[in-house]
């Protein structure tokens, strides 16, 4: 909330109110939703591959549970998008124009593909287990379509003008 105030004999009053909305005056917020949104997306589409496709996509190790597996993921993906998003905006305010769907799409499907390799990668610290590139492709694109609608969705609810 913005506001305007006026001063009587020493008290601060507001005089008129104006609601903004925590996400417009506070962008740590933002970025904040915006990686448990990406975190709680990424989690479901790789806990639904997995129960899908349990022979291509792998949870777990000896050591690590499903569950932890799931978290990792998921959490190291949606921080790595978070702050992609960032360098994204950084160079719509530079070029001084927005990305077209398109761009953006394609911008955040190599995040993904590039997300998903060093995680898969790393499978013995991650939990995540990919069996073939082309699992990791389908499993990017997945991401990359259903974090798209949810964020898109997310916008529209809550940072409309």
């Amino acid at each position: 909330m913005e506001y305007s105030t006026v001063k009587l004999k020493g008290v601060v009053m507001a005089k008129s109110v104006q609601y903004v909305s925590i996400m417009e005056r506070n962008p740590a917020m933002r970025l904040l939703c915006t990686y448990l949104i990406v975190a709680a997306v990424s989690a479901l589409v790789i806990y639904l591959a997995n129960m899908f496709f349990p022979q291509s996509v792998v949870l777990g190790t000896m050591s690590l549970s499903m569950p932890w597996a799931i978290a990792l993921s998921a959490g190291k993906i949606a921080l790595v998008t978070t702050f992609a998003s960032a360098f994204f905006a950084e160079w719509e305010y530079r070029n001084g124009k927005l990305l077209s769907p398109s761009a953006s799409m394609a911008g955040y499907l190599v995040v993904n593909l590039a997300n998903l390799w060093f995680v898969s990668r790393f499978a013995d610290i991650y939990g995540l287990g990919l069996s073939s590139w082309m699992v990791l492709v389908a499993l990017a694109f997945t991401l990359n379509f259903v974090q798209a609608m949810v964020i898109k969705g997310w916008q529209a609810m809550w940072l409309k003008k």
